[in-house]
């Protein structure tokens, strides 16, 4: 007479196994779901960082690029120890001014007012020295700081450059 086995010819799971599936699925879900929230937070962060310098990039260069073309600084009006928060150029016999509103970096020139950032960046602490002027080499220093705007990672970088004509 053969005896069976009920070891080795249960056909189905029983409860101790289902348990010990279920645990190591949802440790692996939990693990899944670590490594996607952490993911996500590297990508928010380096976004915020790249925004900022960006935005602070392509404000040095604006400034460099209208400095290069103005025939005269208007303001800051003469070389000193004060600093303003506000540059007046003569570009092409028009005004432009730059200045910060709302924390809003901004030209103002004939044809309107223009943003020179991003919606992702705010702009503070800007300021303008005059620091040389003569007939043939104007000089202002200029100072700003940029922050993101992201609420979880703020990113904060500041900026300065010399700029001469």
């Amino acid at each position: 007479m053969k005896v069976k086995s009920y070891l080795f010819t249960s056909r189905g799971s029983t409860m101790i196994e289902l348990l010990l599936y279920m645990g190591i699925f949802s440790l692996l879900l939990v693990m899944l779901t670590g490594i996607f929230v952490t993911s996500l937070e590297t990508q928010i962060s380096t976004q915020a960082a790249s925004s900022v310098d960006h935005d602070g990039r392509y404000i040095l260069s604006r400034l460099t690029y209208d400095m290069q073309r103005s025939s005269a600084i208007a303001q800051p009006s003469s070389p000193s120890a004060q600093t303003t928060s506000s540059l007046r150029l003569t570009i092409n016999g028009s005004p432009h001014t730059y200045s910060v509103t709302n924390d809003t970096m901004q030209v103002v020139d004939a044809t309107g007012t223009i943003a020179l950032h991003s919606g992702a960046t705010t702009i503070s602490d800007l300021t303008f020295q005059r620091i040389g002027s003569n007939n043939t080499h104007d000089t202002v220093q200029v100072r700003f700081t940029v922050t993101g705007t992201e609420q979880n990672t703020p990113e904060t970088r500041s900026f300065q450059i010399t700029l001469g004509k």
